[in-house]
């Protein structure tokens, strides 16, 4: 498999959706994710077993990398910019 620290434009050109579901580090794949500035593509993670505070970090690295975000159940759908019309 791939680690995200091995991650760059070079391994991977386009991603239309990254969805993440691994019972609490959710949000630490997310963050590490939004550092490779060229990719941004649909990303859906389950965040009820992310604690509080590192979630609202999660949500405002989110918000400033261009992100619109709902909830569906315990999944939180967030849609880059150029992507908004799917909302």
């Amino acid at each position: 498999t791939l680690g995200l620290s091995s991650l760059n434009e070079q391994t991977l050109k386009k991603l239309d959706l990254l969805y993440i579901d691994t019972e609490g580090y959710d949000g630490k794949i997310v963050l590490d994710f939004l550092k490779i500035k060229s990719l941004r593509p649909i990303i859906i993670f389950e965040f009820i077993h992310i604690e509080n505070s590192f979630f609202k970090k999660v949500i405002k690295t989110l918000i400033s990398s261009k992100y619109k975000f709902f909830s569906i159940r315990e999944n939180l759908i967030c849609l880059p910019k150029n992507k908004f019309f799917f909302i």
